[in-house]
C-alpha cells in the first residue's frame, strides 16, 4: 500500500511540474499535451463508432474479409424442443397460395423476396436499411395515389393481411438483445392494435457467411437476438419461424456457401429459394377471421435512400480519357428470364454497358396470354415491377466494372375475380328468361345468369278468325294482353256433305256464339299455351 501511495504521490508531482512547464511556454511540453488530447478524441470517436453499430448498406461491397472472431455455434443455440406450441413445425408444403396470402415485413433481406420474384410489393414492405425502431418510428410505406409515405403499422391496417412474416435484426447489431427485444414488442403491439385480425409470425435473423464485408454484424448478436425473439414470441403468443435452421451451414454455424451474395449478409437467389420452402413447408394456416376485406390501395416500391446516403462518383476532371478507362468505368447489365419460360420471353439489347446513374434501353417482356411478369434486379430498384416494359435505372452508387442481373420471372395469372352489378343483356318476356351478364372489374372475365321470365301468356284478345270450310282448315289468331306475343288456334276442317239424292233438312243455326276458351293449337311467337 505504501509503495502505491508513493507512486501516485510521484506522478502528481511530475504532472505539477509538466503543466508549470507548459504555462511558461514549453514548445516540447505543448506538443505532448497536443497529441495526448488527440488520441483521446480519436478513441473516443472509435468508442462511439463501434457502439452505434453496422447499417445495412444498399449495395454489394466490392471486396469481403474473412472476419477474425471466436464463434461457438453451440453456445447460443436455440433449444426450439422447450418451445412446443411456439416453433413453427414441419408440414405439407403449403404452396404459392400461402405465400400470396402472407404479407412480408423487414430490411433489404425482405425487399429482395421482391427482387427475386417470390412476392410483389402487393404483399411486401420489405425496405433496405431499415431497423426494428423504424416500424413505428420512420414513415416507410408508399402507396400508389398518397402524397405521403406511411408508418408500417398503417400500411398493415391498409392491406388488411391474413398472415404477417416479420423479420429484422441485420441493422440492429449494435444493440444489445434487451434492447433490440424491448423495440420489437412495441412494434408488433403497435401492428397488432392497428390491424388485430392478421396471424403475426416472428421470423429469425438470417446468418451471415464467415467472409463479409459488415464484420460488426456478427453472428454472436445473431444468435443472441434469436434466443431473445424466441422467449418474445412465447410470452406475447406469437409463433417463431425458425427459418436460420434452414440457411446455416450445420458444421460452422455460418450461412451456406452459395447462400449469400459476395457480401456475406445479403440472400443470394439460392438463399432465397431455401427461405421461401422453409416458409411454405413450416406453415401457420389457421382460420381466416378478417372481416370482408375492401378497399385495398395499390402498394408500390419504397422511395430509395430513405435510410442511406450515398455518395455520387466523382467525375473525371480530365476530357482525354482513354477509351481502355471509360470501359472499366462502366457497368454491366445482363437481362435474362428467370425459372419456366414457358410464359414469355425478352425483347431488345439483354447484355449492355453503361455509366454509373444511367438508364439502360428499354428491354421488352413479351408475355404469353394467361402469364404476367415481375421485374427483378440484384443491385438497385425496379419502381414498376410488372410493367412488360423495362428502362432500368443503375444506382450512381454502383462502381464501375461491376455487373448487375435483372431478371424477368413469368408467373400464371389466378384472379380473384370481383364481379360488378351486372346488366341485363336479354330482358325476359312472358314465358321466356331473360340473360344477366356479369363482369370481373380486374380482368374483364363474365359470367351469366338468367332473368325468370315475367310470367305466363295472357292470350285474351281475339285478332283475326278465318272460318273453316269444307276440306279446309279454319283458324282464330289470339293476341298476349301483357307482351303482344300471337297466338294461332287451329280451327278443324268441315267434313263433305254425304252424297245423298234426298237433301238434307237445313241445320239449325247456332244459339250461341263462341266463348274465348283456352285455344289449344300452334303459337305464333311463344311456345306457351294460352292462359285460361
Amino acid at each position: 500500500m505504501y509503495q502505491i501511495q508513493k507512486f501516485f504521490r510521484k506522478t502528481g508531482k511530475a504532472l505539477q511540474r509538466f503543466f508549470r512547464r507548459v504555462r511558461k511556454g514549453s514548445p516540447l511540453d505543448i506538443a505532448i499535451l497536443a497529441v495526448t488530447c488527440l488520441l483521446v478524441v480519436v478513441l473516443i470517436a472509435i468508442l462511439v463508432m463501434t457502439l452505434a453499430g453496422a447499417k445495412e448498406p444498399v449495395s454489394t461491397p466490392s471486396s469481403t474479409v474473412s472476419v477474425s472472431e471466436s464463434y461457438d455455434m453451440n453456445a447460443n443455440s436455440l433449444a426450439v424442443e422447450e418451445y412446443d406450441g411456439t416453433v413453427l413445425p414441419k408440414t405439407e408444403d403449403a404452396g404459392q397460395e400461402y405465400v400470396d396470402n402472407t404479407l412480408f415485413i423487414g430490411d433489404s433481406n425482405t425487399e429482395r423476396m421482391v427482387v427475386y420474384g417470390a412476392t410483389t410489393w402487393e404483399n411486401n414492405l420489405g425496405v433496405t436499411g431499415m431497423g426494428i425502431q423504424d416500424v413505428t418510428g420512420t414513415p416507410t410505406q408508399k402507396f400508389s395515389g398518397y402524397s405521403s409515405l406511411v408508418l408500417v403499422p398503417k400500411a398493415v391496417e391498409m392491406l388488411q393481411p391474413q398472415r404477417i412474416i416479420i423479420t429484422f435484426g441485420t441493422n440492429n447489431t449494435g444493440w444489445s438483445a434487451d434492447v433490440f427485444a424491448q423495440q420489437y414488442k412495441k412494434a408488433l403491439d403497435a401492428i397488432h392494435e392497428a390491424y388485430p385480425y392478421a396471424d403475426i409470425i416472428i421470423n429469425a435473423v438470417s446468418p451471415v457467411a464467415k467472409e463479409r464485408a459488415y464484420p460488426n454484424i456478427s453472428m454472436q448478436t445473431i444468435d443472441s437476438f434469436n434466443q431473445a425473439l424466441l422467449e418474445l414470441a412465447r410470452e406475447e403468443g406469437y409463433t417463431f419461424l425458425n427459418s436460420s435452421e434452414a440457411l446455416k451451414d450445420a458444421s460452422t454455424g455460418y450461412a451456406k456457401s452459395g447462400y449469400m451474395v459476395s457480401d456475406g449478409v445479403h440472400l443470394s437467389q439460392t438463399g432465397m429459394d431455401a427461405l421461401m420452402e422453409y416458409i411454405r413447408t413450416h406453415a401457420h394456416e389457421t382460420e381466416d377471421t378478417r372481416p370482408t376485406v375492401t378497399n385495398v390501395p395499390t402498394h408500390v416500391a419504397p422511395p430509395d435512400g430513405l435510410f442511406v446516403t450515398v455518395n455520387e462518383p466523382e467525375s473525371s476532371s480530365s476530357s482525354s480519357s482513354s477509351s481502355s478507362s471509360e470501359a472499366q468505368g462502366k457497368v454491366k447489365v445482363v437481362f435474362s428470364v428467370a425459372g419456366d419460360t414457358a410464359g414469355g420471353s425478352l425483347s431488345g439489347t439483354l447484355q449492355q454497358e453503361v455509366a454509373p446513374g444511367s438508364t439502360c434501353s428499354a428491354v421488352t417482356a413479351n408475355v404469353n396470354s394467361g402469364y404476367a411478369v415481375t421485374w427483378g434486379c440484384s443491385v438497385g430498384t425496379i419502381s414498376n415491377v410488372n410493367n412488360p416494359s423495362l428502362s432500368f435505372n443503375v444506382p450512381a452508387y454502383v462502381e464501375g466494372g461491376t455487373t448487375i442481373t435483372v431478371t424477368a420471372s413469368f408467373k400464371k395469372t389466378v384472379c380473384e375475380h370481383v364481379y360488378d352489378a351486372g346488366v341485363i343483356t336479354t330482358q325476359p318476356t312472358c314465358g321466356a328468361a331473360g340473360v344477366k351478364t356479369f363482369t370481373c372489374t380486374k380482368c374483364q372475365a363474365t359470367y351469366t345468369e338468367q332473368v325468370p321470365a315475367t310470367g305466363a301468356h295472357n292470350f285474351s284478345i281475339l285478332v283475326s278468325e278465318t272460318p273453316a270450310q269444307v276440306g279446309v282448315d279454319g283458324s282464330r289468331v289470339y293476341q298476349c294482353s301483357v307482351c303482344g306475343a300471337q297466338y294461332t288456334e287451329v280451327i278443324p276442317a268441315l267434313p263433305a256433305p254425304p252424297s245423298s239424292s234426298t237433301a238434307p233438312p237445313p241445320s239449325s243455326p247456332p244459339t250461341s256464339t263462341p266463348t274465348n276458351s283456352t285455344p289449344t293449337g300452334t303459337e305464333t311467337n311463344s311456345t306457351a299455351q294460352p292462359a285460361a
